[in-house]
């Protein structure tokens, strides 16, 4: 590669860069604007060219105190939205033995994974970003430096590598078209983040100088200042195959060089394809937009009216409390009253044959003021979906029954289930795409630790080819109202009702699942012998599962084993060598309880 063609490409992507910041421009605004509004920098103003400026006072005695109610909004939001975080779950997509083994297997793994890129944490980071600027992105990558090491060359270790998950904000994301409806319909995407110039050269093998341009907008929104002397911009531009290029491009510039040019290194996409690997999270989706909108924009106009109201209220309240006071012209000395005011016992000394200073009448506070106010606070709760009863979790006074109070419940969880389905399919989306890293670099056998059947890590041996394929179906099992309270309740309504039970009594196993429901899974080992032979017929069937025979022990309770077995051998998760196992061993009971009860 040429200096010449290095700094050309260079110069390419850049303007390519460029173009597209200028046209989601008024956007980025906005999103600027949200941020430092629920900072508490309320009194701002957007100026042309996408600048923000805080606005002047009109006098110099006007209050501008900022009455913050977006970060309430925000705060209940998030709360609400992280009861019923979504977890990944894979199931088989047909009976087959084979597959729902490989299908375990998967759901194992991508288990391990959620765990090890601590899912849960990034999925709370996207929906502050998505709840703050209406869109949030997951960036999907193999991380060659992560895993177990494998060996060493000339003393460095070599790792097996895995899979690693950034959470952007919507300010680092540039598509060729903000027209765009989603990240399927791009034809590209530019990642453009800040990194130091030290960090650029480990990366990459390259000097590059440091970019005046090297600020994110969440950094600008924050204060931060517009150049950093150690750090450049580095804009990462990822293009679909076509005919030019059959497995898509990846280029990556910064400092005015091209840093790397070359295919798509990771398939992403459907069957093993190439693909974008970023995943969006909106808060709700805009009509014709690639970016969504959250409520904090809709509420920013809300909120500029109720600080008006506020404040012009509390000017007026001041007024009545220090009063405004009238004197002659000449009969006072007025210089001694603007520097002292009207001190408790102060002698004032006016001149003779004048009238004495008077205090205007400024009446009272008008109604006005609070039927504005309590309107402003109505339109909060309608532009925001946080009612009072969320935000304040205090319940109104004219609830007086269960089922009014359920009902509630209902309507303010239904005001978050499109951001909820959003959080859903997105981390859906990203389960997909774990997989699919693993089935392309999880080529050699690899050894993972992962919880099994009955509770007890293990290690199992796999590589890409024990997973499952595109057919495997992935969940992200959660519903808006679905936490430990209703979950509770739901139990108890189905004991009560005796659907739990065959003829009023638990089995040993509902008692303890419903144990571990209230979160009281310790009282269990009460009944420890019954857990415990349960645990030891589950890890039998993992040597099932090889086709090995366990032996038969004189204290196994054979009712359980065999109970634990057949439930193995009808789940589908037994291929036919696994089945045929379980058929011989759960004969080998039998005949054991036939011998003793001769």
């Amino acid at each position: 590669m040429t200096s010449e063609y290095s700094e050309r490409r260079a110069r390419q992507i850049l303007a390519d860069y460029e173009r597209r910041a200028d046209e989601r421009r008024e956007e980025e605004t906005a999103w600027r604007i949200n941020a430092r509004m629920v900072a508490g920098d309320q009194f701002i103003t957007a100026l042309p060219g996408g600048m923000i400026a805080d606005s002047a006072k009109n006098y110099y005695w006007e209050e501008r105190t900022a009455f913050n109610h977006l970060a309430g909004i925000l705060e209940t939001r998030l709360a609400r939205l992280a009861r019923s975080k979504p977890t990944l779950s894979l199931k088989s997509a047909s009976d087959d033995g084979q597959e729902s083994a490989a299908a375990d297997v998967s759901a194992r793994i991508l288990q391990r994974a959620c765990e090890k890129t601590e899912l849960s944490r990034l999925i709370d980071e996207a929906t502050m970003w998505s709840e703050l600027t209406g869109t949030a992105f997951y960036k999907l990558s193999w991380d060659k430096e992560a895993g177990m090491t494998v060996g060493k060359i000339d003393g460095k270790a070599i790792k097996e590598g895995d899979v690693r998950i950034d959470v952007c904000p919507p300010y680092e994301i540039f598509p060729d078209s903000t027209a765009r409806r989603s990240i399927a319909d791009c034809r590209s995407i530019i990642h453009a983040k800040s990194l130091p110039t030290e960090e650029i050269k480990r990366l990459w093998h390259v000097d590059v100088k440091p970019d005046e341009r090297a600020v994110s907008g969440a950094e600008s929104a924050e204060g931060a200042a517009a150049s950093r002397d150690d750090y450049a911009l580095v804009i990462e531009r990822y293009t679909r195959p076509d005919g030019d290029f059959p497995r898509g491009r990846y280029e990556v510039a910064a400092g005015g060089r091209l840093l790397y040019e070359g295919d798509l290194p990771l398939a992403v996409d459907e069957n093993g394809e190439p693909g974008l690997p970023f995943v969006r999270q909106r808060s709700f989706p805009r009509a014709g937009r690639f970016f969504g909108v959250c409520p904090i924009e809709r509420a920013v106009p809300v909120q500029r009216a109720y600080n008006a109201v506020k404040n012009r209220k509390h000017e007026f309240m001041n007024r009545l409390a220090t009063g405004v006071l009238a004197v002659e012209e000449g009969s006072v000395d007025v210089s001694d009253l603007e520097d002292e005011g009207l001190a408790p016992g102060k002698i004032i000394v006016y001149a003779a044959g004048s009238k004495p200073p008077v205090f205007l009448d400024a009446g009272s506070v008008p109604e006005d003021f609070d039927k504005e106010e309590q309107n402003l606070l109505n339109e909060f709760a309608a532009v925001s979906g946080v009612s009072e009863f969320m935000s304040a979790s205090a319940v109104p006074s004219t609830v007086s029954s269960g089922s009014a109070l359920e009902m509630l419940i209902e309507q303010d969880d239904s005001r978050l289930t499109v951001s909820a389905e959003e959080i859903r399919a997105a981390v859906k989306q990203v389960g997909k795409m774990i997989l699919r890293l693993y089935r392309q670099f999880a080529t050699p056998t690899r050894i993972s630790k992962v919880a099994g059947e009955d509770g007890q890590v293990r290690a199992i041996a796999w590589n890409s080819r024990s997973l499952s394929g595109e057919d495997a179906v992935i969940e992200a099992d959660a519903r808006l109202g679905d936490n430990v309270t209703s979950r509770r309740n739901t139990v108890l309504k189905l004991f009560a009702a005796g659907i739990l039970g065959e003829e009023g009594k638990l089995d040993a196993e509902t008692r303890c699942n419903i144990l571990k429901t209230f979160g009281l899974g310790g009282l269990e080992k009460a009944d420890g012998a019954a857990q415990l032979q349960r645990m030891s017929a589950k890890r039998e069937n993992e040597l099932l599962k090889q086709g090995v025979q366990p032996a038969l022990r004189e204290y196994d309770d054979d009712a359980v084993h065999i109970a634990v077995h057949t439930a193995f051998a009808l789940s589908g998760k037994a291929d036919e060598k696994a089945q045929k196992a379980a058929e011989e061993h759960i004969k080998k009971h039998k005949e054991k309880i036939g011998k003793e009860e001769l």
